[in-house]
């Protein structure tokens, strides 16, 4: 009996298994998050400045008060009322938005944004 070659006549080439090497620390980093940094939006019109125009109103009020006699204390009150008013006014105003999403941020301590997942500077 003769011996038959069993390899066939038009083989593949074995393919060699791929190299994976372990991700160092900044790669996987920079590959994994986007980073964004927050910006401060000032609005114009809102529940802030809504508080600022009665501040400066009572703040005006107060300034009339204070002309007449009878009035002075309820005058300084109204005074004292209205600069605190236009003060919290002005910080309801300033928003924080993602620089990659446009999302609302809801504080200064806030790393990642919790829509697009990017890491924000320091």
């Amino acid at each position: 009996m003769e011996k038959k070659d069993t390899e066939p006549a038009f083989s593949s080439p074995p393919i060699p298994s791929p190299q994976v090497y372990p991700p160092t620390p900044e790669s996987s980093q920079q590959q994994r998050f986007a980073i964004g940094y927050k910006i401060k939006k000032v609005e114009f019109a809102g529940i802030g400045a809504a508080v600022q125009a009665i501040g400066f109103g009572a703040f005006l009020i107060g300034v009339v008060l204070c002309i007449t006699i009878f009035g002075m204390l309820f005058g300084i009150i109204s005074i004292i009322i209205g600069v605190m008013l236009l003060i919290v006014g002005s910080s309801m105003s300033i928003k924080l938005i993602c620089s990659n999403c446009g999302n609302k941020i809801s504080g200064k301590e806030v790393r990642i944004c919790p829509v697009c997942h990017c890491h924000f500077d320091k």
